[in-house]
């Protein structure tokens, strides 16, 4: 199927869902989160160590507030919100990524919030928090509760 391209972020978009395919279709959801860890290790998602060292949680809600930005999330899509001082909760109503998938005629791997479950509970692992990470693939909805160890 030819897919109806409309700006870069959309070719990225689909690219990254035919690698998380890719890798699930030849090695397994273990080589999906393999991948996952090693990209939040050193990928652009390190970032999020730099952001909550330099403000704690502030800063982890403010790391993801100017990704969100960055990504050019549509308005209601994506709620962040500070608990109190030790949680950060973020809502995605509608996963920017599989609508943009969508919106170019592409399939969407079937279990694509694979890569944020992993990715999100590595960075977690980096920064000494818990997160509790409930989600939805049909609906492209998830919360992600984000918890300061003790």
């Amino acid at each position: 199927m030819i897919q109806k391209v409309k700006n870069p972020g959309d070719i990225l978009f689909s690219i990254l869902n035919t690698t998380y395919e890719f890798l699930g279709e030849k090695g397994g959801e273990e080589m999906i989160k393999e991948w996952c860890e090693y990209v939040a290790e050193n990928g652009l998602w390190s970032g999020v160590v730099d952001a909550t060292k330099k403000g704690g949680i502030k800063g982890l809600k403010k790391f993801w507030d100017d990704f969100i930005k960055a990504e050019q999330v549509p308005e209601g899509a994506v709620e962040t919100s500070l608990i109190n001082e030790k949680e950060f909760l973020m809502v995605i109503n509608k996963c920017h990524s599989q609508e943009t998938l969508k919106k170019i005629g592409a399939k969407v791997y079937k279990n694509a919030c694979l890569h944020c479950v992993y990715i999100c509970k590595k960075m977690a692992e980096m920064i000494d928090y818990d997160l509790e990470f409930k989600y939805d693939p049909e609906k492209g909805w998830c919360s992600r509760r984000w918890i300061k160890k003790k």
